[in-house]
Parts: structure tokens; sequence; C-alpha cells
């Protein structure tokens, strides 16, 4: 039996093309088919960014944290960079139009669940209004003739 010549076409870097002649023996047009698709699949696949980024709901900003980070570290970093009077983050959740949200724990790691998801925090108030929060106090000053005094809000869990 005669070999067959097959030119195998594969993407490079998006752009550059490379031929290449190899011999097979008793491919079908099918396994060409898949053998093609699989090739054009992982070269056209983006790579996800090296980061995760969380929407702050009380600021309106997006921060950015290496993949994995734990929830409760980002929700404290987020925290010290709110402005006087913007609500506190409570915790951070996955949220799709249309779907129930996914809640992170404070221990749990920040994942990417894809198309269409994406994290935001949520502010105590939202939670679950006054007392919904996780007991973190926040000074609030008030406004007294010469005085200054400095008062901490506490939600019991």
């Amino acid at each position: 039996m005669g070999g067959v010549a097959l030119i195998v076409v594969s993407l490079s870097c998006f752009t550059n093309y490379l031929l290449s002649v190899e011999p097979l023996c008793e491919v079908t047009c099918f396994q060409l088919q898949t053998i093609a698709l699989s090739l054009m699949d992982e070269a056209e696949a983006p790579s996800p960014p090296p980061f995760l980024e969380v929407k702050c709901q009380s600021s309106g900003m997006k921060r950015r944290f290496a993949r994995g980070t734990e929830a409760g570290f980002a929700v404290s970093l987020i925290n010290k960079k709110l402005g006087l009077g913007d609500p506190l983050a409570a915790h951070i959740e996955a949220f799709k139009e249309g779907e129930e949200p996914i809640s992170f724990g404070p221990s749990s790691a920040l994942v990417d669940y894809g198309n269409g998801w994406r994290l935001q925090t949520v502010s105590q108030v939202d939670s679950s209004g006054i007392g919904g929060g996780q007991g973190v106090g926040r000074p609030m000053a008030m406004p007294l003739p010469g005085v200054m005094v400095l008062d901490f809000i506490y939600w019991k869990i």
C-alpha cells in the first residue's frame, strides 16, 4: 500500500501559517476535520487575564486581585479604600443576570465563572438591611462645636 501525503495547516501566533507535509496512512476525512478543528480551537482560544476584577458597589470602582486571592482579604482591601460614609463591603459575590448569585465566604478563593459572570461586592446594607453585615464597625465623625466624637456601630451576628 502506497503512502499518502497530506498537507496540514497549523496556526501559529494567530497570523502565521506553517505548512508541513507528513505521510499518513488510512486517515478518514472525519479524523482530519477533528484534528483541524482542535488545532483551530487551541490557537483561537484567548488566554484569560492573570487577574480578576471586583466591582465595589459602594464606590463604583473596580479593584484587581490575583486569581485565588482569599475573598476576605479582598474585602478588607476594598473597605480600606472606601471614603467616609460609603457602606462597607460585607462579602463578594459572582453575579450574572437571571442567575442566582454565588457568594464567596471569607476564606474562599476568588475565581472567574466565565462568560457573563462578574464579581462584585455586597455592602452591609445590601446584604439584608441593617444588621445583615458581619459585625464590622466603622468610626463616624459626629459634628459638634469644638468636639470630635467617634461613634462605633456594631451589628450582632
